[in-house]
């Protein structure tokens, strides 16, 4: 499978469509961590041909004075597989849209976002699976933790068309709020327009367990480590799929 990293710096482009053509295999892997403290917009689009395999990884560390607004659009044709990985730790402020269609029969949508709000962070996510062709699959997991006076949204949709019957598609969503300050909100939705489909979807926000944090202090951690070690192996699950690359998976956790 084919490595690539989108140039940053003075090569930053911002908005940037890739095509990858018939049974082509590739992951990419954007760092967004520019110094800089003026706004960013950008967009990004990935055209898969048939049968083709494409990872896109995205790891976002700006500086907490940022107001960043993305957009992520994905076309899948014949059995052609589109994964996204967002990792969304840095900005003051966040609107996020991240739409991926399956065009093709047998394509396969699947989204992983991992975020992590604190201090005064404000972040908006929207994430949407189209299905417009039989024999769909997809599933979007967003998976957020929220800290101090911060703001998390998280609004997922999966849309199965008319033409989409035997499609298989889920979604789940699921946040932990450390903060009583903090305000967090995971909203699921399904517009489905044809019969013999599959679609299935959760949300959840758990808040803290005093006695899990009292348990874990009694045991010699400091609150801050603890609320840390609880955040990482809530967000584990997520950042493991990405185990054939640990460098990636280093970087994530050095940045939670």
């Amino acid at each position: 499978m084919k490595l690539i990293t989108i140039p940053k710096g003075e090569d930053f482009k911002k908005d940037l469509v890739l095509r990858f053509g018939q049974g082509e295999k590739a992951t990419v892997i954007e760092y967004l961590d520019q110094k800089s403290s003026a706004p960013l917009s950008y967009s990004r689009k990935i055209e898969a041909a048939a049968d083709s395999e494409i990872r896109f990884i995205t790891i976002q560390s700006l500086p907490e004075t940022v107001e960043l607004k993305e957009s992520l659009e994905s076309v899948a044709g014949e059995n052609a597989h589109v994964h996204f990985f967002t990792f969304h730790l840095g900005a003051k402020k966040i609107e996020s849209a991240i739409f991926q269609t399956g065009e093709g029969r047998l394509s396969r949508c699947d989204t992983d976002l991992v975020t992590r709000t604190k201090n005064s962070q404000s972040f908006q996510f929207q994430i949407k699976n189209t299905h417009s062709a039989p024999c769909g699959k997809g599933v979007i997991t967003a998976k957020g933790v929220a800290r101090d006076e911060s703001v998390l949204g998280i609004r997922g949709i999966i849309k199965i068309e008319q033409k989409a019957g035997g499609t298989d598609s889920q979604l789940n969503q699921a946040v932990l709020n450390l903060s009583p300050r903090a305000k967090v909100k995971a909203t699921p939705a399904l517009e489905i327009d044809t019969n013999d489909v599959k679609a299935a979807h959760s949300a959840s926000i758990t808040n803290l367990n005093p006695e899990i944090l009292f348990y874990l202090e009694s045991r010699g951690l400091a609150p801050e480590f603890a609320k840390k070690l609880l955040m990482e192996g809530f967000l584990k699950e997520s950042i493991d799929k990405l185990s054939d690359l640990p460098e990636v998976q280093k970087k994530i956790y050095t940045l939670l």
